[in-house]
């Protein structure tokens, strides 16, 4: 109301925005500038503007706000970044539309050159395990499934999604059923163009399944046992295992089947 009275305004509305960090609160004063059209020169011919528009957290029917172009402004270099482009720079220019009450805002963006892949670093295990866990991601199997990282290659965000599944299902194919695999970042060199990346890598004890008194084929013990994809043997993921084991049998028609669990552990291996 002293808003009003001091400025004469028309009315003065207020916008609440939850945050992390607490809750930002706007009065707009009307009658108000509105956001209008975001546009992105430099950028448009290599992404879509739907992602683009994403990126930059679009607010929809929102009055004008410095706040709201700095904030797309760095989630935009952010997301250049994260897809190789970690020179880019992004501009922001307004252009209010003082007749319709709107304001379009111009995102120029100068991506630079885009990344290549470096050196792998592997870290939280032996040499050795590292060593096979690098050579199997420039294997054939790696190549088929668009996992392989190849020093010299075009950085590709999702070559590094693939890569984690990989390394992560390599280590299960070793019986590493609690392992983890986790992209730990990417050290980009200005001067090569180069992202060395690094995976955190925790192997965990191995883990050995047996199942006693009936058959069960691999392929549908993976299915039926979750750590097999959830990477955990707590003890709530093996009793889920062993309901799902009670239920496969009932569903083949041993409706009296149970299932006992033994846990072994010894010398590093889990059975």
């Amino acid at each position: 109301e002293k808003l009003k009275q001091a400025g004469k305004f028309d009315d003065v509305t207020v916008d609440v925005h939850p945050q992390a960090e607490g809750v930002d609160v706007v009065l707009v004063l009307q009658p108000a500038l509105y956001l209008g059209i975001y546009h992105f020169p430099g950028a448009e011919k290599r992404f879509p503007y739907s992602r683009l528009l994403q990126a930059a957290d679009y607010p929809v029917k929102t009055a004008y706000s410095h706040q709201d172009v700095q904030h797309a402004t760095e989630s935009l270099v952010k997301m250049f970044r994260q897809t190789g482009y970690f020179t880019a720079k992004v501009q922001p220019e307004i252009k209010p539309d003082f007749q319709h009450g709107l304001v379009d805002v111009f995102f120029h963006v100068n991506l630079g050159k885009r990344a290549k892949f470096g050196d792998l670093n592997l870290r939280g295990t032996d040499d050795k395990e590292a060593k096979h866990l690098k050579d199997s991601l420039g294997g054939f199997r790696a190549r088929l499934r668009a996992a392989r990282i190849k020093p010299g290659a075009n950085y590709s965000p999702r070559r590094l999604q693939n890569a984690t599944t990989f390394l992560q299902n390599e280590l299960v194919k070793q019986r590493y059923l609690a392992s983890t695999v986790r992209l730990a970042g990417a050290n980009f060199d200005p001067e090569t163009n180069k992202a060395a990346i690094d995976f955190d890598v925790k192997t965990g004890p191995q883990v050995h399944v047996k199942i006693e008194g009936a058959r069960v084929w691999g392929r549908t013990q993976r299915k039926l046992l979750p750590f097999y994809y959830e990477n955990s043997v707590a003890e709530g993921v093996i009793l889920e295992g062993q309901q799902n084991l009670v239920s496969h049998f009932q569903s083949k028609g041993y409706f009296d089947a149970k299932v006992e669990t033994r846990v072994v552990q010894q010398a590093g291996v889990t059975s």
